[in-house]
């Protein structure tokens, strides 16, 4: 699954909201973060941004919508641990052969 991140005023274009409401909403518990994608970049998974825009025009309480911002924000960190490396093997490293 191809997953496109969406940066801040393309968010904003789409809620149709301010970037003041934006971080007040986050703050509410009523959007999602933003995830890390560099020293100085973040971005939104565009799937998790339309989801809360169809919860919003479905009509849903923000309640309901706080509701979905904890499962999709569940399933993001679930995501991330399934995309962890696995850790190293305890092997013991290869014999050194000794004269």
């Amino acid at each position: 699954m191809q997953i496109r991140f969406m940066r801040l005023p393309e968010v904003l274009a789409c809620t149709g909201t301010a970037e003041s409401t934006h971080f007040y909403r986050i703050n509410q518990g009523l959007m999602v973060k933003a995830v890390k994608l560099g020293p100085r970049m973040a971005g939104y998974p565009e799937h998790e941004i339309a989801a809360l825009c169809a919860a919003r025009l479905a009509g849903k309480t923000d309640d309901e919508v706080r509701s979905l911002v904890t499962r999709l924000m569940g399933a993001r960190a679930t995501a991330m641990k399934q995309a962890e490396p696995a850790p190293e093997s305890a092997a013991k490293p290869w014999p050194i052969w000794s004269k």
